[in-house]
């Protein structure tokens, strides 16, 4: 298995805890650090058990334990992994300020001790590491890294106890047809991307313009296709542009074709996303159907890259087929 976002995430935190905490301090208020597919983080405040507690605040504290954990280890490694990180509020998915956990060595020590029993099956890993504010001091950060999985797909023991998913900043139940797949695999469509990129300068940054393609290329129909583009690598002012046979879900960001894609048929009607960007752009789309397992595609545009197509007034032309999350962690 190779390495994963969050597990390059999680082992970029500095080994002393000084260093780790300064890390995470260093990354309120910043938008490239906000929640996505594979990044979580929650207020610390909810966890009590010290002696000035009552005996209802303990239990609930427990319960939300295994609710965060179960649900969390469920969505994390049905998907590509991810890290949960206690201690710090966002407002509109950035991290914005600190609230951390009153006792975070004892919510680490918990979280370890649930750890095995918080999915069924067993999630693959589950690695827990706490960071306290200070020298001997008790309060501090909780980092939970949750391992992708092969053999899924993984319910929530807890809680809910439901089978979920991570999509981009967000755990949702996995729909029972998708789930149905999981659990009898079948003959399902391969998905195909051509992705146009035009660069332009603009003063202080590229213009990027993106323009999304697909294609089926079987052997079975694609139904329901829901196509997720990520737009994080852009600034807030990004725009997504559908055409007609397209319509946008939950976000702009998230758009669903209206028909049924057969076997070896190339879609004529695109998805533009376009906006600008100071360094790298990073493309990522997550591609959905209701008879198939995620399917992805992620491409890392440095900006050496985007300043020779802008120079040269050339496109960035990527086709290639999506992978298969189950296949990209063999």
């Amino acid at each position: 298995m190779g390495t994963f976002d969050a597990q390059t995430f999680f082992e970029s935190i500095p080994a002393d805890e000084a260093g780790g905490f300064a890390f995470f301090d260093a990354l309120l208020g910043d938008a490239t650090a906000n929640e996505n597919g594979w990044r979580d983080y929650k207020d610390g405040r909810w966890y009590k058990n010290g002696p000035l507690h009552t005996a209802d605040d303990i239990k609930e504290s427990e319960r939300k334990a295994k609710k965060y954990l179960g649900e969390y280890a469920s969505a994390f490694s049905n998907t590509a992994g991810g890290i949960l990180i206690f201690g710090i509020e966002t407002t509109n998915e950035t991290p914005t300020s600190l609230r951390l956990v009153s006792d975070c060595a004892a919510l680490a020590r918990r979280f370890e001790q649930l750890g095995p029993n918080a999915t069924d099956p067993r999630a693959a890993e589950i690695t827990v590491r706490a960071i306290p504010s200070g020298p001997g001091e008790s309060e501090g950060l909780v980092i939970v890294l949750i391992w992708p999985s092969r053999v899924g797909p993984h319910r929530a023991m807890w809680d809910d106890r439901a089978y979920f998913m991570r999509l981009q900043s967000s755990n949702d139940i996995i729909p029972s047809a998708l789930l149905r797949t999981m659990f009898y695999p079948r003959l399902v469509p391969q998905m195909r991307a051509k992705v146009e990129i035009l660069v332009q300068r603009v003063p202080g940054a590229f213009a990027i313009t993106t323009t999304l393609t697909l294609a089926n290329l079987g052997p079975a129909s694609a139904e329901d296709v829901i196509v997720s583009i990520d737009p994080t690598s852009l600034n807030q002012q990004w725009h997504l542009q559908n055409t007609p046979h397209w319509q946008q879900l939950t976000a702009n960001h998230i758009q669903k074709l209206s028909y049924t894609m057969p076997p070896n048929l190339m879609i004529q009607s695109a998805l533009t996303l376009s906006g600008t960007c100071t360094d790298s752009f990073v493309l990522k789309v997550l591609i959905f159907t209701h008879n198939t397992p995620m399917q992805y595609i992620e491409e890392i545009i440095d900006r050496g890259r985007l300043h020779d197509a802008a120079q040269d007034h050339q496109r960035i032309v990527i086709e290639r087929n999506a992978t298969f999350y189950s296949r990209a962690q063999a």
